[in-house]
């Protein structure tokens, strides 16, 4: 699986905004991506945070800002259920491969 993500010259990190604990899982993917080759540690990435719908606006406000205290990274929003950000993550992932 991680031979594939070599060719590619974005990773976008997919996370459920309903889990507990936000940056342990972006963590730990980091952690393979890193022990499988250091260059895709290097890749430009793109954090989406997905069910943004599930929980209410403060909730997801204090996750983020708690993941943003770590990761000092443009993260985007999404409810793919309710079609919300859809449109503009799309146009900015675009955007990533242009550059």
């Amino acid at each position: 699986f991680l031979r594939h993500i070599e060719r590619c010259k974005n990773i976008l990190h997919l996370i459920d905004i309903t889990e507990e604990n936000l940056f342990e899982n972006y963590s730990k993917v980091r952690k393979e991506l890193f022990k499988y080759s250091k260059k895709l540690t290097k890749k430009s990435e793109i954090i989406v945070f997905n069910k943004i719908d599930m929980i209410s606006d403060t909730e997801r406000d204090k996750k983020i800002n708690i993941f943003n205290k770590k990761i000092k990274k443009k993260i985007y929003k999404i409810s793919a259920l309710k079609n919300e950000g859809i449109n503009y993550i799309k146009k900015k992932i675009i955007e990533y491969v242009y550059r």
